[in-house]
């Protein structure tokens, strides 16, 4: 059930996520700026409609500028991006930190990122379970996995981030109550260690069906 945004104005679990290596960021890095490329030359597009698509959009953005700022999106276009999705998360009743500094070292900077990005699923998501049932929460925390995920994944990566990822997106999209064939078919290729490019045209393709029926209302009963 929706619910309008409250006047006034937290739980998601998130994995720890092992560092990354130097040579698996510079492979990402290079494939992430390509994908991103199109979209750095808009502003970040505001989540608007149900309160179910402001959770959804606010986490789907911050992902994006979050991840972005890591591997050096000039410092005044993410503030400018951050003060945007403040704004929204301000009339869902929730809070955003700051983005961590950023070092000369890309890896560390990276996994300064991954754990923001974790701990702040998990304080907007207190938060939007303070105000709103469970699936708003779980379609905020969908929203930033999808995009890490997005950011990460890759075949040869021997470690167990993309389970990890994959099992959190399952999670959250069943409390969203998210029809199996929006989420379902991105988990298999994961699972089964699918190319990369496959994997991210999955999540493209997932997150694009569920922003536009979220904004359509078909999932908002």
């Amino acid at each position: 059930m929706d619910r309008g945004l409250p006047e006034g104005r937290s739980p998601v679990a998130a994995p720890t996520f092992a560092s990354v290596t130097f040579t698996f960021l510079a492979i990402l890095v290079i494939q992430t700026v390509s994908l991103a490329a199109p979209g750095l030359a808009r502003s970040v597009e505001s989540p608007s409609g149900t309160s179910r698509a402001a959770a959804w959009g606010l986490g789907d953005q911050l992902g994006l500028v979050a991840l972005l700022n890591s591997i050096g999106m000039p410092l005044q276009k993410s503030n400018e991006e951050l003060d945007k999705l403040r704004q929204v998360a301000n009339e869902l009743g929730a809070s955003i930190p700051q983005f961590p500094s950023r070092s000369g070292d890309l890896g560390q900077n990276v996994n300064e990122i991954l754990r923001y990005l974790e701990n702040v699923e998990k304080s907007i998501g207190n938060k939007l379970n303070l105000n709103y049932p469970p699936d708003h929460a779980a379609l905020f925390g969908l929203a930033i996995n999808s995009r890490i995920l997005h950011f990460l994944y890759s075949p040869e990566d021997i470690s167990i981030r993309g389970t990890a990822i994959a099992t959190k997106i399952t999670d959250h999209a069943t409390k969203a109550r998210l029809p199996e064939e929006l989420w379902v078919p991105l988990v298999r290729k994961v699972n089964r260690k699918a190319l990369r490019e496959e994997v991210t045209a999955a999540v493209e393709s997932m997150n694009s069906a569920i922003k536009n029926n979220l904004m359509q209302g078909i999932l908002s009963q």
